[in-house]
């Protein structure tokens, strides 16, 4: 190969070919060993992530067993108020009724009971 034959554009195209070889060889070097440290710090925030979610679960499965203790002492009211409910409407009704004990009564008993039903009914 004759160097007087060659001109400005092909030695230009050497050198430029010859720096992409080299910054292509040294340039994968260095992204390995990045890469092979990204990923040691991925495993290590994987771990963290881990124990963090394992943490959350256990906290998940102690609110659950609050909320079915709630829940059961929830039911457990709404069948006492149903009772209370049932327990005041007849105390409701009986409240207006004329009580059958002044048939046992003497006149004097009966005239002092019939006052105080009067009185009441006012």
């Amino acid at each position: 190969m004759d160097l007087k034959k060659l001109d400005i554009k092909t030695v230009f195209i050497i050198i430029l070919s010859v720096g992409l070889i080299i910054s292509f060889i040294v340039g994968q070097r260095s992204s390995i060993d990045y890469k092979q440290d990204e990923i040691k710090k991925l495993h290590v925030q994987n771990d963290s992530l881990l124990k963090i979610n394992d943490s959350l679960d256990n906290a998940n499965k102690a609110l659950d067993k609050q909320i079915n203790t709630i829940n059961k002492k929830i039911d457990e009211n709404k069948v006492e108020l149903a009772k209370t409910q049932t327990q005041l409407q007849n105390l409701n009704k009986k409240k207006d009724e004329t009580p059958n004990y002044i048939n046992h009564l003497s006149a004097n008993s009966v005239a002092s009971e019939l006052s105080k039903y009067i009185d009441k009914k006012k």
